[in-house]
């Protein structure tokens, strides 16, 4: 080969290097951005000590930078949107540390982390951050702000928790393979997903190259002309749901968002709820969120009765046993919030119910669509169609599963992990739920003008929790005989007399 020509074949190599083309779900994503609602994941560590700054922009350029996209800037141009790394990349503009002011308290540390997070990721560079706040306490706070374009929660949290090292385990500086992340722990809501998604992703998502394969293969041309047609029959149902009824959770959002959490409660208690009442802990902590938002209408002197919100839950669309790398592969559905049900025993087999209603829903696989659709065209197209979406429900309700074990990083235990999700369209409250050594930790993120406090769902979410302890009907009224007829979200008299007679 002519020196030149090797020349110019390693220069087209470079160039194809610092450049590549942006999945249209991805794009999608990026396209959802507006000044009332950036799509902005945040997450949050806690610890009792101090971490070392310089040891923290080691840890994050030796395991976070091990994803190659992390250094690369989404840019849009007339021909679509790409991925261009940035050549000039510093770690000193996406590691900074700031102060809490004395004398530190949570609705301080709250009220920075909402201003931190309304702060516009630059789009000159990669656009994701990390804070670390100093002041809290004896300890500190590290905030992390990535744009959903890059990955989604179940992914982007796997990567966050690869800086960490497991308690037990001597520190290490030696970064993961790039995009070859254990595979996650069963997200609550990925048993949604029907056999059908899963199948439909191993062959790709791509539509052109699906297309291009459909050419090859004529004989699956019947079998997926038949998930088209289920797929445009669900979102004409979709298309067709009443809009949520209006509270004042919805409404004209502006531009300033408020956070907060609760402490992290026992997942024990969770546990043997589900068990006693033979349902599982996602319907619990989902029945936790219904009554929290219900209770604090009530208070502000809403009639919720007979009332349900609908959640914008999202599903992990992963194939079984996928390493997880970046990008975003999940779909939406549409989960009912019965917020108009008092008793909790009653609600959370309501929830049930529903759960059970949505398991072979293809839901999650057309709203995954969709997405790819409106990423492949412009804004102008996009932004009908989220709204159109958006009306149906009230909030965004995610559910990440963290590990079990108690991490540590810089050599420094991790007390407590949050995130808060972004909320698209006209929504402006979002609601996390994740798991972390074996606790609950529940995260809030409102519009200002939704919920001027947002503390109050949070601190009623932690009592709904504990609550459930003594709500719950005596162990001889759990016996697998009831169980079966309640499971089919027909919950047995004997139990709700049972609870009623527990309150007295």
């Amino acid at each position: 080969m002519p020196i030149q020509d090797g020349a110019a074949c390693a220069l087209n190599a470079a160039m194809a290097a610092r450049r590549e083309a942006m999945s249209s779900v991805d794009t999608a994503w990026l396209h959802m951005d507006r000044p009332t609602n950036p799509m902005t994941i945040v997450g949050l560590m806690r610890f009792r000590r101090r971490l070392d700054f310089d040891r923290l922009k080691q840890v994050v350029a030796e395991r976070f930078l091990a994803f190659p996209r992390l250094r690369m800037r989404p840019v849009e141009s007339l021909t679509g949107a790409a991925w261009e790394e940035d050549e000039d990349f510093r770690i000193d503009r996406h590691v900074r540390r700031t102060t809490l002011s004395p004398p530190g308290s949570e609705p301080a540390l709250a009220d920075l982390v909402a201003q931190l997070l309304g702060r516009r990721l630059n789009p000159a560079y990669p656009r994701w951050q990390y804070d670390l706040i100093e002041g809290v306490g004896k300890g500190c706070v590290l905030m992390t702000r990535i744009h959903h374009c890059y990955a989604d929660g179940i992914a982007l949290m796997r990567v966050l928790l690869s800086l960490a090292d497991p308690m037990q385990e001597p520190d290490t500086l030696i970064a993961p393979a790039a995009e070859s992340l254990p595979p996650p722990e069963q997200s609550w809501l990925e048993l949604l997903t029907p056999a059908a998604v899963n199948r439909a992703l191993r062959e790709g998502s791509d539509l052109v190259g699906r297309g291009l394969h459909l050419a090859l293969h004529p004989a699956e041309l019947g079998e997926t002309a038949r998930q088209g047609v289920e797929i445009a029959a669900e979102l004409a149902r979709v298309a067709l749901l009443a809009d949520d009824p209006p509270t004042p959770l919805r409404g004209q959002l502006s531009t300033h968002k408020r956070v907060a959490w609760c402490r992290p409660l026992p997942l024990e208690i969770a546990r043997s709820s589900a068990h006693a009442l033979g349902c599982t802990i996602n319907d619990v902590l989902t029945a936790a969120v219904a009554g929290a938002f219900g209770t604090y209408l009530r208070d502000a002197g809403v009639d919720v009765s007979g009332m349900s919100v609908r959640a914008t839950v999202p599903v992990n669309l992963r194939p079984p046993g996928e390493t997880t790398g970046l990008g975003n592969q999940f779909g939406l559905v549409f989960m009912p919030l019965p917020i108009g049900i008092a008793n909790p025993v009653d609600r959370i087999y309501a929830v049930h119910a529903q759960m059970q209603a949505l398991r072979q829903s293809p839901q999650p696989l057309m709203s995954m669509v969709l997405l790819a659709v409106l990423g492949l065209g412009p804004k102008t197209l996009q932004q009908p169609a989220v709204d159109l979406l958006s009306n149906k429900a009230t909030l965004v309700m995610s559910n990440v599963p963290g590990p079990r074990a108690p991490m540590k990083l810089c050599g420094v235990p991790i007390d407590e992990v949050l995130f808060w999700v972004p909320q698209s369209g006209n929504l402006g409250i979002g609601v996390s739920v994740l798991t972390y050594n074996d606790r609950i930790h529940f995260g809030l993120i409102a519009d200002r003008n939704l919920i001027p406090e947002p503390q109050r769902v949070a601190d009623e979410f932690e009592r709904q929790v504990r609550d459930l302890v003594t709500a719950l009907p005596p162990p001889a009224a759990s016996a697998p005989a009831g169980r079966s007829s309640r499971a089919r979200g027909k919950p047995a008299s004997r139990v709700t007399s049972a609870s009623a007679s527990r309150k007295k």
